[in-house]
Order: structure tokens, then sequence, then C-alpha cells
């Protein structure tokens, strides 16, 4: 039992620092050179789209960990943009999901690089050998959260 406590008190320290590792890898990302206008919301709004395919509100909501009231002038800006579209639910006539548009779609790919290229910066202080370490952390995180998940 000892152990398992010893984990859990691990991971939530582990979930914090990485929050705050986050925060300091994207310190001093221009939001604005991308795209003015647009938050990290958005952005992040946009990657879940892309990575997860159409959700609805409610999901999105959930994977970004904020509140459904809060996310709605995310969405209607994004649409604005046209960025996002709403579309009907195929199994489910009641809901309606959030799918990138084509342009949404080529400019997630283009945030992607350019945020890839100010972490490659920002990580480039790592020695090898950290970012080796660093790299096979990672590995072993996304194993665990995909063994969790599935």
């Amino acid at each position: 039992m000892k152990n398992n406590t010893d984990l859990a008190e691990q991971i939530l320290k582990g979930t914090r620092k990485a929050k705050h590792l986050m925060k300091n890898i994207m310190e001093g990302f221009d939001h604005e050179s991308v795209y003015e206008g647009l938050n990290s919301t958005h952005f992040r709004t946009l990657m879940v789209l892309e990575a997860r395919g159409n959700l609805c509100m409610k999901d999105i909501c959930h994977l970004l960990g904020i509140e459904a009231g809060s996310f709605t002038p995310v969405a209607d800006r994004l649409m604005k943009e046209g960025l996002i579209q709403r579309l009907p639910d195929p199994h489910d006539r009641r809901k309606t999901l959030l799918s990138p548009t084509d342009w949404g779609e080529e400019f997630t790919v283009r945030l992607k690089e350019k945020i890839g290229e100010h972490m490659r910066k920002r990580l480039s202080l790592l020695s090898e050998e950290q970012s080796f370490r660093f790299r096979e952390a990672l590995k072993v995180i996304e194993e665990v959260s995909d063994l969790l998940e599935g």
C-alpha cells in the first residue's frame, strides 16, 4: 500500500511539474505572430480537433479542462475566422460537432510547425544526455497513458 501511496504522490507532483514545464517551454511564444487575436485556448482547441477528429463542445471542454460557458466565445471566434465549422452528429441528431475547415487544418499544420520550432529552441539548453532521458520519460508517460485509456 505504501508504494501505491508514494506513486500517487509522485503522479500528483509530476502533473504539477509537467504543467509548469509546459508553461516554461512555451514562455516567449508569440501567439500574435501566428494569428492576430487568437490565444492559447484557440490554438489548443485546433490541436485537439486535429488529434481527435470532430468533437462536440462538451468533449472539447473536458479535454481542455475548461467550462462550457467559457468555451462558447472560443468556438465562435474560431468559426468567425473560418478555422472550424459546426456539423451535425451522424449518430445523434440532437448534437452538433465542431470540425476543422480545410483552412483550419492548414493553419493547424503551420501552428504546429511554429510551436515545434519554438520548443526546439527552448529545449536546446538540454545536454545530449538530458535530451535523451527526457525523450525516454515522455515515451513512458505516453505508454502509461495509452494503457490506462485502452
